[in-house]
């Protein structure tokens, strides 16, 4: 698992600006370019398929395209919420990411604590969209983002997106993921690229890989991140549901947040999913059928105990 996987929503992509004229870049209007029905498809052959995230960009002070959830961005906008005055001791961080969690929290929605990181992802996400990729023009034609870009292209033609639930949608993405082989030897084995292109990856590529198929298709997904180990997790019916991509399992479990959370010095500290589970109130359900009566439930030994299933079909 990478360094510092945790705190990877506060890193700003780390490459330098090659200022490059590219004869087969593609045409973007106005910056954020749509179809001529104004509406993206499912269908493999839309152009834009991921036109409905084109209001996560923004523009940052230098220039270069950014999420409008960035560390840094939102640094640029906000430097007051640096100084020590802003520090939460309950949750131990700084006004940035105290700005950050708050939005998600009055969104209801955590998307924006594990966003995309790569510059590779994101430009391929950009171009998906209809964004102008400013500042990482040189890459717009880069093998990998061109990889990748179709690799999300052919998922999110794979299925009804827009009007499949949240549970298929959920499903969708494990079982996108899945077909990856686990391994912790390969060089992209750590991010989406090993898992969705490559076809190999760690547990947190697996997870970083869901993370962003979910993204894509708007279902609210998150990370609970160990010190050894990480898993993707997904809101559906208003129920946080785990997936163990590692092991291909063809089900989820009910997500404990708490396995999010670690204790220091008699001092708790939280990841980004179980601070957001805690400071919106969130109960995990007693049994998986009083959130789900109608599903294909069942029970697997885990650590000792019974766990609650629910199976993909």
């Amino acid at each position: 698992m990478r360094r510092n996987f945790k705190n990877k929503v506060t890193k700003l992509l780390a490459v330098s600006l090659a200022a490059t004229s590219l004869l087969s870049t593609p045409v973007f209007a106005d910056e954020v370019v749509q179809n001529t029905a104004g509406t993206v498809g499912a269908t493999e052959d839309s152009q834009y398929p991921l036109a409905h995230l084109k209001d996560w960009f923004v523009t940052d002070e230098r220039g270069r395209m950014t999420f409008k959830a960035d560390y840094d961005y939102i640094e640029q906008q906000h430097p007051e919420l640096e100084l020590e005055s802003t520090y939460n001791s309950e949750f131990k961080h700084y006004g940035v990411r105290e700005y950050i969690m708050q939005t998600a929290i009055n969104e209801q929605n955590p998307t924006s604590l594990y966003l995309p990181g790569p510059a590779e992802e994101r430009v391929a996400i950009a171009k998906l969209a209809g964004v102008y990729p400013a500042g990482y023009e040189y890459l717009v034609n880069d093998e990998r983002v061109l990889r990748l870009e179709q690799e999300i292209r052919n998922f999110m033609g794979s299925f009804d997106w827009e009007h499949a639930s949240d549970f298929e949608k959920a499903v969708r993405v494990s079982e996108r993921v899945n077909q990856a082989t686990y391994t912790t030897t390969t060089d992209n084995c750590h991010i989406p690229y090993g898992c969705l292109v490559e076809g190999y990856a760690a547990c947190d590529g697996y997870a970083e890989a869901a993370n962003l198929l979910g993204f894509c298709v708007d279902v609210q997904t998150s990370l609970i991140v160990t010190f050894t180990h990480v898993k993707p997790v997904y809101f559906v019916n208003g129920v946080w549901l785990m997936h163990e991509p590692t092991t291909k399992d063809d089900y989820f479990v009910l997500a404990d947040y708490t396995v999010d959370m670690y204790t220091l010095a008699s001092e708790p500290y939280y990841g980004w999913f179980s601070e957001y589970c805690v400071r919106t109130g969130y109960q995990k359900p007693a049994t998986i059928q009083e959130a789900f009566p109608n599903a294909n439930t069942g029970g697997i030994m885990y650590h000792g105990e019974t766990n609650q299933t629910i199976k993909f079909h």
